[in-house]
């Protein structure tokens, strides 16, 4: 016969934010940040700000490549059009 036992995992804190939808985050952080002082405010403000730079910086390197790849094709494309009938098979 089987049983069913009911158990809560606790975990580590660090683990515990990975679980968390964005709005519990950011309860979360809002929570956390409530007694700092303006100068570790302006710290985490700082470090908010390079976190955006970073992503905004990788999201234009992804987008100058897809546009490189598209122009690549396009050039491929130029290069062999009506290949055949310049160079048809003997």
């Amino acid at each position: 016969m089987f049983h069913t036992h009911w158990f809560f995992v606790f975990l580590p804190p660090f683990l515990y934010f990975i679980t968390m939808t964005a709005i519990q985050l950011q309860k979360e952080i809002m929570q956390h940040i409530q007694d700092l002082s303006k100068e570790t405010l302006q710290e985490v403000f700082n470090y908010i700000q390079v976190v955006r730079l970073k992503k905004n910086k990788k999201d234009n390197i992804e987008e100058s490549l897809a546009q490189l790849d598209n122009d690549e094709l396009l050039h491929i494309e130029k290069e062999f059009a009506n290949y055949q009938a310049l160079y048809p098979r003997e």
